[in-house]
């Protein structure tokens, strides 16, 4: 491309292409024309000639054959170039070079397709607040190797104007990259306050650059992929017995709010939720004494979503706040039990690692504290239904490659991988005081609800204790199931890496993997397997831990010495406290 310099070309009506064509054996000041012809790599049909009459001056040199194409017809086409010489006074050819598969005769016409969503919707109808949007670009017959930069902006199509921010700048995004392939994509990241453009459509307009040279822009109002649309609601509310802003005078009132939106895109199911606040107070509606309780926001199940998972707004907008933290969150689901739900984030150092958690618990309280709901990480609020765990995936490095991968061994494991799978096995019920740490982490940790009890590792059966997921090569992992949120997690991280590190040191086996569901073996069976349990109570992991080695090792004597006489005051307040439960039983029957 005569503008580009290379063999990707701009996208326009007029292109210059040039093939500068090397010959060696004409005769000096004679006349020659070189002829050219340009083609359709992929059908082979001819796109156009070009001719050009010189007379060397050497016997060896190059000539320019230029062709002028349009390429905004011909996008993702890719062009081959054939020349052939003669005597400006013969019709014989004296030199022809054409081979279809020929990179230095050949030009690429790349192409680009745009899709923008919401990062919190995944769709394109945006999330409240702060808007957050990702401008997937597909691109086609990009040549591999070169560095090439797509510009972008966001366009109001209701005023067919730029979006701008309050000091009139562009809401504009850029990424550079470098393809491997022809094909792939890239995405732009856009942010904004919604107040930019409440009840507005956004379209994206891109630009694909190659250095500081336009290549092809796709730059399209009416594109519904590039599109987002920002929906708007007003509400009503009225007394239903009077229809009129003021209630009937009653022991019980009904309320009726009616609500009309607008930019909702149609045959999506969206879930609507409303709360009544105290204008007087500006505090929302509370139980009689104002208190937390163990009522939960909706019935969903796992993975469900709206309108059953009436959580999706207060989780999408722990996940923003954690991202704008920093926080890389791979995925968020609402869980198997009433209101419960899942977030997880990427795997850090043991440190920064803890660091998250410690942090990720106060932003996740907060943000719920914001809709008037109480998020909590007690390891069973709720008798009956799943309690919540704190699946911890554990790894060691050396260097920056995964000391668990060996692709040559059983089950692709290193040596590593399966002593440190025997250490945590061995030394798993000492430090399951560290992991579990109250009385109601034990209420948890029992048959029947998903929780590991049994102390047995597996490739794939979430019945076991330890789990080695699928993915392997640095991503390599094993996971520990039994940890709870309620944990401190610098001591407990320590004592996982100190069993790990252990079970290296001593290369320890561990038995092998058990495939079976173990909740359905008998007690016969899983002793004849040689499966242990966790312990059942906190006294009983207290009394493992007192004993262990490794536990004093991660935790340094002094925190041990502390911790255990914390925890041994809070088992005994509550092996003391008469229990409603107890009143409730044997009150009367006595």
């Amino acid at each position: 491309d005569a503008e580009t310099m290379d063999h990707v070309t701009v996208v326009a009506k007029n292109i210059n292409l040039v093939d500068t064509v090397e010959y060696n054996g004409l005769h000096v000041g004679e006349v020659y024309v070189m002829n050219g012809t340009l083609y359709d790599k992929e059908t082979g049909k001819e796109i156009t000639k070009a001719e050009v009459t010189f007379t060397p001056e050497k016997t060896a040199g190059t000539v320019d054959v230029t062709f002028t194409v349009n390429t905004e017809v011909a996008k993702k086409g890719t062009f081959v170039a054939g020349e052939k010489v003669r005597h400006e006074d013969s019709e014989n050819w004296v030199g022809i070079h054409f081979d279809l598969e020929d990179e230095g005769q050949t030009v690429r016409v790349p192409d680009i397709h745009t899709t923008l969503t919401d990062n919190s919707t995944k769709d394109h109808v945006a999330s409240y607040s702060t808007v957050k949007l990702t401008d997937v670009v597909s691109y086609e017959n990009l040549i591999p190797g070169r560095e090439y930069k797509v510009v972008g902006f966001l366009m109001n199509k209701l005023t067919n104007e730029p979006l701008k921010d309050v000091e009139g700048n562009l809401i504009e995004s850029s990424v550079a990259f470098t393809p491997t392939e022809l094909n792939g994509q890239v995405s732009v990241n856009y942010s904004f306050d919604r107040s930019l453009a409440d009840n507005s459509v956004i379209v994206a307009f891109e630009s694909l650059y190659l250095g500081d040279i336009l290549i092809i822009a796709h730059e399209d109002i009416n594109d519904v992929d590039q599109t987002v649309y920002l929906p708007r609601i007003h509400t009503t509310l009225l007394g239903k017995d009077t229809d009129a802003h003021v209630a009937a005078q009653s022991d019980k009132i009904t309320l009726v709010d009616a609500v009309s939106y607008t930019n909702l895109l149609p045959g999506k199911t969206y879930s609507l939720t409303g709360t009544l606040i105290n204008k007087a107070t500006e505090e929302f509606l509370k139980d009689k004494d104002g208190k937390v309780t163990t009522t939960t926001q909706d019935r969903a199940g796992y993975y469900d979503v709206g309108p059953e998972d009436l959580g999706e707004d207060v989780r999408s907008d722990i996940v923003l706040t954690l991202q704008e933290m920093m926080f890389d969150i791979e995925a968020s689901h609402h869980e198997v039990a009433d209101g419960q739900h899942e977030i997880d984030f990427r795997y850090a150092d043991i440190l920064t690692a803890a660091d998250n958690v410690a942090t990720f618990r106060i932003a996740v309280k907060a943000i719920a504290a914001k809709h008037n709901l109480h998020a909590t990480f007690m390891p069973k609020p709720i008798y009956g239904i799943n309690g919540s765990g704190m699946h911890c995936n554990v790894s060691l490095f050396k260097g920056n490659k995964n000391a668990f991968y060996d692709s040559k061994a059983e089950y692709e494991l290193s040596d590593i991988a399966k002593y440190a799978i025997g250490g945590m096995l061995k030394h798993i019920k000492s430090i399951t005081a560290i992991l579990n740490p109250t009385v109601n982490s034990y209420k948890r940790l029992v048959p029947g609800y998903e929780a590991p009890v049994y102390l047995a590792w597996s490739l794939a059966n979430r019945s076991a204790l330890l789990r080695v997921p699928a993915k392997r090569g640095n991503s390599t992992r094993v996971e520990l199931r039994s940890p709870d949120p309620a944990c401190n997690p610098y001591l407990a991280f320590a004592a996982i890496l100190e069993a790990c590190l252990d079970g290296v040191r001593n290369k320890i086996d561990p038995p092998a993997p058990v495939e079976s569901n173990i909740y359905k073996l008998t007690t016969k069976e899983r002793k004849k397997q040689r499966i242990d349990s966790l312990p059942g109570s906190l006294a009983e992991a207290l009394e493992c831990l007192d004993k262990s080695l490794v536990g004093r090792a991660a935790l340094g004597e002094h925190a041990f010495n502390e911790f255990m006489s914390s925890k041994r005051k809070e088992w005994d307040s509550f092996r003391t406290y008469v229990s409603q439960w107890e009143i409730d039983k044997y009150l009367e029957r006595y």
